[in-house]
């Protein structure tokens, strides 16, 4: 289920729209997945405990920038192929 987030919105009429000026609420899809929902999901499957995968994806984060900030391209596998690569920011 997809989740979404609420931002307000002012409506100020021109003087060829009908209406009085108003606020209203936008729903927008948040798409962004934390280390900790990535690692709850992980621990769901039986793997690990949850606080202990989070604290992996944090540092795997930190050794990631690091390998960036060096100018290398870093590759996150699935095991059954390259699922990204990371180039460093030019």
């Amino acid at each position: 289920m997809a989740k979404v987030k609420y931002v307000v919105k002012e409506y100020i009429p021109s003087e060829n729209q009908p209406g009085a000026h108003s606020f209203y609420a936008e729903a927008r899809p948040d798409n962004v997945i934390s280390n900790s929902e990535i690692a709850k999901k992980v621990e769901n499957r039986g793997i690990s405990r949850a606080s202990e995968i989070k604290m992996i994806l944090e540092e795997a984060s930190k050794v990631i920038l690091e390998e960036l900030s060096e100018n290398n391209r870093v590759q996150l596998d699935t095991g059954e192929g390259v699922l990204v690569s990371i180039y460093p920011k030019v």
